[in-house]
């Protein structure tokens, strides 16, 4: 037995529902400087709260607290080893002191370097893109607490 016929309206609302789904990475759904500043913030408070520890544990929680749409936080030592983070593409344990982005720059170095003048900064550089997968341009905003580099960063995508 045949399908009854979709009015038109409900097919076209239908595409525009899928065509919606299929690209997540519309401009709404991505994280702005104000919102990467609040959760910094938000983390160093939490830090000094109940502890670093347990802070980075939540931190470290995929699509916990710490995490929204596509922004997430990394936290690294002095040293460049990676404490807490919100990305499964950057390893917590993990001496990240070398990595480079698709340009070659020594991001790790840079923001440590930074971090010895600054306790707060904006730093830009390249990376993979949590929605598409895909390599885009990144601000991360960054607090210096204690020995440590919070940073929560933003996307530029076309």
């Amino acid at each position: 037995m045949p399908f009854p016929p979709i009015p038109a309206t409900l097919f076209l609302l239908a595409i525009v529902a899928a065509a919606t789904v299929s690209h997540p990475a519309q401009a709404a759904d991505r994280a702005t400087k104000e919102e990467a500043q609040t959760m910094v913030k938000k983390a160093i408070a939490t830090i000094k709260e109940i502890g670093a520890k347990k802070a980075y544990q939540e931190i470290s929680e995929f699509e916990g607290d710490f995490f929204d749409r596509d922004l997430y936080l990394v936290v690294i030592d002095m040293e460049g080893n990676c404490l807490a983070s919100g990305s499964r593409s950057v390893p917590v344990g993990k001496n990240l002191l070398d990595f480079k982005d698709i340009d070659s720059k020594a991001l790790i170095k840079e923001r440590l370097e930074i971090a010895k003048t600054k306790s707060a900064f904006w730093q830009s550089y390249k990376f993979l893109d949590p929605f598409t997968r895909r390599v885009f341009p990144k601000q991360a905003y960054c607090e210096t607490h204690k020995k440590t580099v919070i940073c929560g960063g933003i996307y530029s995508t076309p």
